[in-house]
C-alpha cells in the first residue's frame, strides 16, 4: 500500500467511497430483484394491463443501477491505481491487497452482490417462463376464436371465414 500519511489517508476515503457505491449498487439490485418479482406477480395474476407498468419501471431501475455501475467502476480504478494494482483490478484483489477493516467489508460486499445476480438471475428467467406460457395459452385461444368467427359481407349477409384471415379495415 502507500507508505505516507497522506496518501493512506487518500486511500482509505477512496476505499470508504468504493464500500459506499457498492452498498448503493447493492440497493439498486435489490431494487431490480424487487421489480422482476412485481413483474412476476403482475403476470401471474392476469392483470397484463400492469405488465408495461412493471416493465418500465424495472428498464428505470435498471438505468440507475448503470449509472451506479459506471461510479463504482471509475472508483474501483482509482483505488487500484492508489494501490499499484492494474486498472482493471477485480475486487478480490483489491481485498487481498489492503490492509484491515478493508479485505472484509470489500467480499462481504463482493459475496452480496453475487447473491443477488443469481436471484435476479433465477426470478427474471421464472418471469420468461411464466410469459411464454401466457403467450402461449394466448395464441391458443386466438386460434380457437379464429376457427369459428363469423364475419359480415358489403350487404349485411353473414361469412363463416373458416379460420382464414379477414380483412376488417380497409383504412390503417
Amino acid at each position: 500500500m502507500i507508505g505516507d500519511s497522506r496518501g493512506a489517508s487518500e486511500l482509505s476515503a477512496s476505499l470508504s467511497s468504493l464500500c459506499s457505491l457498492l452498498w448503493q449498487e447493492r440497493v439498486s439490485l435489490e431494487h431490480i430483484l424487487f421489480k422482476l418479482v412485481e413483474e412476476q406477480l403482475v403476470a401471474g395474476s392476469g392483470h397484463l394491463r400492469f405488465l408495461q407498468l412493471a416493465d418500465d419501471e424495472l428498464r428505470e431501475a435498471a438505468n440507475v443501477l448503470r449509472d451506479n455501475e459506471v461510479m463504482r467502476a471509475a472508483e474501483t480504478q482509482m483505488v487500484a491505481r492508489l494501490m499499484n494494482l492494474p486498472p482493471s483490478s477485480s475486487l478480490a484483489e483489491i481485498a487481498a491487497a489492503a490492509d484491515e477493516p478493508w479485505p472484509a467489508l470489500l467480499i462481504e460486499h463482493r459475496d452480496a452482490l453475487r447473491g443477488l445476480l443469481g436471484e435476479i438471475e433465477s426470478t427474471a428467467q421464472a418471469n420468461r417462463q411464466v410469459l411464454l406460457a401466457g403467450a402461449e395459452a394466448a395464441r391458443l385461444a386466438l386460434e380457437q376464436v379464429g376457427s369459428s368467427v363469423s364475419t359480415y359481407d358489403a350487404h349485411g349477409s353473414r361469412i363463416h371465414s373458416g379460420g382464414r384471415p379477414a380483412l376488417l379495415d380497409r383504412q390503417v
